[in-house]
């Protein structure tokens, strides 16, 4: 139970790879919070006694800002913040609306930002914190048609490499990025759904096969421990061996 007594905050934590991370630190004894969009939780946390959600629109600071209020008031404590929250609107540039490249950009670069601005006075009253970033392999390597979401991802870890050398002056506060690459949850379902598509894609994984969900999860859990309490700045690849393209 590396997790016990820890709260962690896990943004679009409701489904896909957020919610295979959400059910891999309740394993672990952790009272989770999770956050999406949507008014009504999902249901499968009905199952969990350490799973709480809220409603908040990470683009907007004021929602942000009111969340950590809401948690620090019910729960007394923040120890976690995990920036999963995520979407991807893809074309080619040249059809690109600057709507869909400004949504991406908001949402998946400006929300982690409002989330770290909103839990950061807390972080630095107590003098310790985790911030865990979730990022994308298409921050490193070029996706056609996606120059919004590469754009964002890329911008996520240089983020997450300015702020641990900046905050760790103010407390044990560390800043981690967790690059994953194609999972059965999430986003690599579409990738999925063509067979011709996905065994092309297939051939530059060194495993020969997509993640599962436990398998990420085991690694938020890593960096939300104790265990990893000398490690900051770090981008951890969770690809299978998405070595090349």
């Amino acid at each position: 139970m590396r997790l016990n007594d820890k709260v962690i905050i896990i943004t679009g934590g409701s489904r896909g790879l957020g919610k295979a991370m959400a059910l891999g630190c309740i394993r672990e004894g952790g009272t989770v919070i999770i956050t999406g969009r949507n008014i009504s939780p999902p249901e499968w946390i009905e199952m969990y006694d350490h799973a709480f959600y809220f409603t908040v629109d990470v683009k907007d600071p004021i929602s942000t800002n009111r969340l950590i209020e809401s948690i620090l008031m019910e729960f007394n404590q923040i120890d976690v913040l995990i920036n999963n929250a995520g979407i991807n609107k893809d074309s080619l540039l040249i059809n690109m609306s600057l709507d869909d490249w400004n949504e991406v950009l908001h949402t998946n670069l400006t929300g982690p930002f409002n989330c770290i601005k909103s839990v950061l006075p807390y972080f630095i009253e107590m003098k310790v914190g985790k911030i865990i970033n979730i990022s994308s392999a298409a921050a490193t390597r070029v996706n056609i048609g996606q120059a919004n979401y590469c754009s964002s991802k890329a911008g996520l870890e240089m983020l997450t490499k300015v702020l641990a050398i900046e905050l760790p002056r103010y407390g044990n506060i560390t800043v981690n990025c967790i690059q994953p690459g194609v999972f059965e949850e999430g986003m690599g379902k579409k990738l999925m759904e063509s067979e011709k598509i996905w065994e092309k894609y297939r051939q530059r994984l060194a495993l020969g096969r997509p993640g599962y969900g436990e398998e990420l999860a085991s690694s938020v859990v890593f960096l939300a421990s104790d265990e990893s309490s000398y490690i900051n700045g770090h981008v951890m690849e969770v690809n299978g061996g998405l070595l090349w393209g």
